[in-house]
């Protein structure tokens, strides 16, 4: 089994990326969020893998941290969600998030992903509660506040999707202290972008 491909990015693309390594290219499933992380091509770059082996396919999926590889891991293990299904999910909604969700039982955040209902957001939530607390990423995981909650509505109501704005805020919320207020989690939110 794969753990990791250390090698040179050859393409990248905002679902797959190419690596190199001694004479080989592998090609990866990648998210969002990995495509964010990786560098221009002609860079080194180590990408943690998932490899898939079906009958009639063979993929390899890469993931820039530890922690998304396993809230991967957690996600594929829920009835009806594969890898590409568990990809798309972990594009619309970090790792962090996606566990604070988990554990805050908000099916409203999971089913905001394009494909994923209400009663998928269940199964996910029923599947994963056992499993989020042990995760790595969740202690990591930001617990919604009212300054969140209000700082998401801002942005939403700036034009941002409901998931990019969720993002959005929460990432900033990490970067700030505790109770920072719901206008500098805005402030922050935008000067990343």
């Amino acid at each position: 089994m794969f753990v990791f491909i250390k090698g040179i990015l050859v393409s990248k693309a905002p679902d797959a990326a190419v690596l190199e390594n001694s004479g080989i290219g592998y090609e990866l499933s990648i998210g969002a969020a990995t495509y964010a992380e990786l560098p221009q091509p002609g860079d080194e770059v180590l990408l943690f893998t998932y490899h898939n082996l079906r009958e009639d396919a063979e993929d390899l999926y890469g993931f820039a941290s530890e922690e998304e590889k396993e809230v991967f891991e957690a996600l594929i293990s829920v009835s009806g969600i594969g890898p590409a299904k568990a990809i798309s999910i972990l594009s619309n909604i970090s790792a962090p998030d996606l566990v604070s969700a988990v554990l805050r039982k908000d099916t409203v955040c999971i089913s905001s992903v394009k494909g994923i209902g209400k009663k998928t957001a269940e199964r996910i939530l029923l599947d994963m509660q056992e499993k989020a607390p042990s995760l790595s990423v969740s202690a990591h995981a930001v617990q919604v506040t009212p300054d969140i909650d209000d700082a998401v509505s801002a942005l939403a109501a700036l034009g941002w999707k409901e998931a990019d704005a969720r993002r959005m805020a929460s990432d900033a919320a990490r970067r700030l202290s505790p109770g920072c207020g719901a206008e500098i989690i805005i402030k922050e939110a935008l000067k990343k972008q």
